[in-house]
């Protein structure tokens, strides 16, 4: 009897992650042909399915293929687990391993879908320890005796196509998985790998990034708001992940794993893919937050894309209404409490059933209108358009208004015209030349004022200076030259000018 092998798991080293979220992914030098060649045995070795085959005799027992080096059996696939590990002769028609290139279980079905892929045998190929180099559709050999092919890489962390694990880390008697992870499924934690020798001529390396677009951010309210974009790749997009956290306490908050967590994984609909973020899913907090984008390909390649900075602010509080209902020919008066976190109120006014004014950007916590006659209800809300999409709604208020009689229009006072004046010309006594001054006086004219307009003889320019007695001086005349002098009345008009007279100053 043959013994078989048991695995026995332990505690993987712990990963200390940088907080700069952009370390925590590395290329995975995927590769698109090798990655399109394993997708393809995906049907041939469903997950869920045993590696193994039904025992009709003694010869095709596992521990007698493994003895005789039969592979006769390497494709065969069952829906029923291997009936006992441990048991060397498993009874007709129960199920037991298969065998391939001197491996069964895990070891033996990597080394069967290495083959299928690069029509090579691991047995005959190198180690490797250079795992800064792993690349997909390797052949790894853990150091706690576990065989897997490289299905995905994604910083330190592999996924595989293997057998023989369950999703909790134990032995499940052969059955396959594909996308596998186990909490030790790190590069730290691998043994050897081998490579194919073809395996560039297989694979047609691809090193194109996706490309993000048209990213949108919509919908913020106080706890949530919604990134979209637009993905596309050359080869096609495998997944796109919206990693989120806030400005509190570092990145405590961020979704383990993240790049490849299915709670932080956008919907897809076409090329465009969302995400909603809650902060019931970050602690509650409130404040800044932060989400990158980052767009994988089917081939391992992916983009990054960083988010503008998110503010979530508490929701204005709830505001109280109150109606003083007037009449159609009276306003009626709406007041409401003043509330925290507030730019501005809405208030809605319905009558009946149909919205009847809708006024909004209301600064003060009062407003008043004359409606029609009718039954009305309304409500208020607080809103805070600046810190998102914020409003809380107030309470509604059932409210009638009545017919009114219309106020007598207030009696206007009959307009009275201003008493008007008929006012006389000024006639002259004198105006005599001084030494750069001319002195003028002239006769009374009754209930007036009197202006002295003066200007240099040629000059177009009147210079003008008012009073009240019937005599003035010029002053500040230029010397020896001659000026013309004329003189008017004025009481709310004024009279005609006196005649003008010439004067030569001294």
């Amino acid at each position: 009897m043959m013994k078989r092998r048991f695995f026995s798991f332990f505690i993987a080293i712990v990963m200390t992650c940088s907080l700069i979220i952009m370390n925590q992914v590395n290329n995975s030098q995927a590769a698109s042909g090798v990655y399109n060649k394993l997708e393809s045995l995906k049907s041939a070795y469903p997950s869920g399915r045993f590696w193994n085959h039904k025992v009709t005799n003694s010869s095709n027992t596992g521990d007698a293929l493994v003895k005789n080096r039969n592979e006769s059996y390497a494709d065969s696939v069952t829906t029923t687990c291997c009936y006992s590990h441990k048991m060397s002769n498993v009874p007709s028609q129960k199920y037991d391993c298969n065998y391939f290139d001197g491996g069964m279980q895990c070891d033996g079905f990597a080394k069967r879908i290495f083959n299928r892929v690069f029509g090579q045998r691991v047995s005959q190929l190198g180690k490797r320890t250079d795992t800064a180099n792993l690349r997909v559709g390797d052949f790894v050999r853990f150091n706690f005796g576990h065989s897997a092919i490289v299905y995905s890489i994604n910083g330190n962390a592999i996924r595989v196509v293997e057998c023989n694990l369950s999703g909790y880390g134990a032995h499940r008697n052969c059955e396959i998985r594909w996308n596998g992870f186990e909490k030790n499924y790190y590069k730290a934690n691998i043994s050897y790998f081998k490579r194919a020798s073809n395996y560039d001529s297989i694979n047609n390396t691809d090193t194109t990034k996706p490309v993000i677009s048209n990213v949108k951010i919509t919908n913020i309210t106080s706890s949530s708001y919604t990134v979209s974009c637009t993905a596309t790749d050359n080869v096609g997009i495998d997944r796109v992940q919206f990693p989120t956290w806030t400005g509190n306490k570092g990145q405590d908050d961020l979704a383990s794993s993240w790049w490849t967590n299915t709670s932080v994984r956008g919907s897809k609909n076409g090329n465009t893919y969302s995400f909603t973020v809650y902060i019931s899913a970050h602690n509650n907090e409130r404040g800044n937050y932060y989400t990158h984008i980052y767009a994988y390909d089917k081939a391992g390649n992916y983009q990054v894309y960083g988010c503008p900075i998110v503010t979530l602010h508490e929701a204005p509080s709830k505001s109280t209404l109150s109606v003083n209902a007037g009449t159609s020919y009276e306003p009626t008066r709406f007041n409401w409490t003043a509330t925290k976190n507030t730019g501005h109120y809405d208030l809605r006014i319905y009558l009946g059933k149909n919205l009847y004014k809708y006024e909004h950007h209301i600064k003060s916590t009062n407003y008043s209108i004359t409606l029609p006659e009718g039954q009305y209800s309304a409500f208020i809300c607080s809103v805070n358009f600046e810190h998102g999409e914020n409003f809380t709604m107030g309470n509604w208020v059932n409210f009638t208004v009545v017919k009114g009689v219309p106020k007598p229009k207030p009696v206007v006072p009959k307009k009275v015209s201003p008493q008007t004046y008929t006012i006389n010309s000024v006639v002259w006594r004198f105006a005599k030349g001084k030494k750069k001054s001319i002195s003028t006086r002239w006769n009374k004219v009754t209930n007036a004022k009197y202006e002295v307009w003066y200007k240099l003889t040629g000059k177009k320019k009147w210079s003008k200076k008012r009073c009240s007695k019937t005599a003035y001086t010029i002053k500040n005349l230029k010397k020896k030259k001659k000026y013309q002098v004329k003189i008017r009345a004025y009481n709310k008009s004024s009279s005609a000018f006196s005649s003008t007279k010439t004067v030569k100053t001294k």
